[in-house]
C-alpha cells in the first residue's frame, strides 16, 4: 500500500473517528475519495461525542436529545457549526457570534440551558429567577421564592449540576 487514497473505506472512517474536530473537517476537504467518509452518519455522532466528552466543549444540541435520530445533514451542520465557533473562540482576535442586552438586576449569577437558545439568572438576595430568550434579548419567565438561592456545583460530563433550596 503506496498511499493513504488505497486505504479501505471502513479503516479510514475508524481512523477519522479519532481526529479532533478541526482536523476531521481538514481531512474531508482534501480529496473526493477521502470525502466519501461523511456520509457516514457514525462519523459525524462519534465527532458530537467526541466534542463534548473529549473535547470538552458545548454544542447546540441537547444534552437529553437523541442524536441517532438526527438527519445526516443536521449532524454534519451541528459539528460544522460547533467547528466554527471553536476556531473563532481559540483565534487571537474572536468575535461575538451575536450580542444580546438584558435588562437584568446588578449581582445576579446566570447559567445556560444547554441545546436552548435561554439562559436564566437568579439573584439570591431576592429569591428570584428569570429566563431569557437570548436571540430577542427578552425575558419570557419570571419566578419570586423569597428565600430561594441557587447554586451551581460541578460540571460532569452531562453538564452543570445545578441546586436550588430554600433557606429557613
Amino acid at each position: 500500500m503506496s498511499s493513504i487514497l488505497e486505504v479501505p473505506e471502513d479503516i479510514l472512517l475508524e481512523l477519522a473517528k479519532d481526529l479532533d474536530v478541526a482536523d476531521l473537517i481538514s481531512l474531508l476537504s482534501t480529496c473526493r475519495v477521502i470525502r466519501k467518509i461523511e456520509l457516514h452518519k457514525s462519523l459525524w455522532l462519534d465527532s458530537l461525542v467526541r466534542i463534548r466528552e473529549v473535547e470538552r466543549q458545548p454544542h447546540p444540541l441537547s444534552n437529553t436529545q437523541n442524536l441517532t435520530t438526527l438527519s445526516l445533514e443536521r449532524l454534519q451542520h451541528t459539528v460544522q457549526q460547533v467547528n466554527r465557533l471553536m476556531k473563532n473562540w481559540r483565534s487571537d482576535n474572536p468575535r461575538p457570534t451575536r450580542i444580546a442586552q438584558l435588562s437584568v438586576e446588578p449581582n445576579q449569577g446566570f447559567f445556560c440551558l444547554t441545546g436552548t437558545p435561554f439562559i436564566v439568572t437568579h439573584a439570591d438576595a431576592g429569591g428570584s429567577m428569570s429566563c431569557w430568550d437570548i436571540l430577542d434579548g427578552k425575558r419570557v419567565a419570571h419566578l419570586e421564592i423569597p428565600g430561594l438561592f441557587v447554586r451551581m456545583g460541578h460540571q460532569g460530563i452531562s453538564g452543570w449540576a445545578i441546586r436550588a433550596y430554600l433557606a429557613g
